[in-house]
């Protein structure tokens, strides 16, 4: 929602992402998504979180956020120029994703939206790898004072490939539900597409509520399967409850002499190749 611009900063001389939402061009619903953006990204502290400097609007009804600038790329995009993960590093990047999960979750912030286009890869001296969570816009904030509905009452909110079947029918969105979207894109990161098909919304509806199980793509019967077996579960009661669940899980199945710092470093050198010549 809204335009992203590259921008300069002058007090701090850095480059930042800024996010513009025009007014006269949208809904006060809008406006409003755009507010809790920026409240539940500002709230959060973690590392794994992108960061948010600034809010505001301006007298000609202009309203922006500066956020932190990230070179890299989308988990969305890599996949899609790349192809699937090895199960390593797919590990490796959701265990961080994780982490911003879980802090979120800690401070009342539901994200709803959960998926590879939402996890940004960027690189640090120490990790090229290095994940970000991005895109609150749609998120929900647990608290009575910030919970009115954004969306007509029984409307569904999020990207259908990844939503849990209680969302499906307006129900109100927990920690569970992003944990069900979590286990839809570490499919996805694993294998390339989601475990459910369907040419409109009415058939992946169809395939999220009612198809059991879902069409994985990991071996049958592997730990991984049961990790994401449980994260998709149709009820909310049955699925891992907590990320930091899923995350204890995600360690238990990680090998990390299967994917180095060496590496993502030869990936990245590929990468770039790939993309500049």
């Amino acid at each position: 929602m809204g335009e992203v611009w590259l921008a300069w900063d002058e007090s701090l001389h850095r480059n930042v992402a800024l996010k513009l939402l025009r007014v006269s061009a949208t809904s006060p619903a809008a406006v409003r998504r755009f507010e809790l953006e920026a409240m539940a990204a500002g709230r959060l502290r973690g590392t794994h979180v992108v960061r948010i400097f600034d809010y505001g609007a301006s007298d000609d009804g202009l309203y922006y956020i500066a956020m932190e600038y990230l070179t890299g790329m989308s988990l969305a995009s890599l996949i899609e120029k790349f192809g699937p993960l090895p199960q390593a590093r797919a590990i490796h990047i959701a265990s961080q994703a994780c982490l911003a999960l879980e802090e979120a979750h800690s401070a009342g912030v539901i994200h709803r939206d959960l998926k590879p286009h939402n996890l940004y890869l960027t690189h640090m001296p120490d990790e090229l790898d290095f994940v970000k969570l991005l895109d609150f816009g749609i998120a929900r904030l647990r608290e009575s004072s910030h919970a009115e509905p954004l969306t007509v009452a029984g409307l569904m909110v999020g990207t259908p490939s990844y939503l849990a079947p209680e969302l499906w029918f307006g129900d109100v969105a927990d920690e569970r539900s992003d944990i069900y979207s979590f286990g839809v894109t570490l499919h996805v990161m694993l294998t390339g597409v989601t475990p459910f098909e369907g040419w409109s919304v009415q058939q992946l509806q169809i395939a999220h509520v009612r198809n059991l199980p879902p069409m994985l793509r990991v071996p049958r019967g592997s730990p991984i399967e049961a990790t994401l077996l449980k994260c998709m579960a149709r009820s909310p009661d049955e699925r891992i409850q907590t990320v930091r669940e899923l995350r204890e899980r995600l360690c238990e199945l990680h090998d990390p002499s299967k994917w180095t710092q060496l590496d993502a470093e030869a990936f990245w050198r590929k990468a770039d190749t790939a993309r500049f010549g």
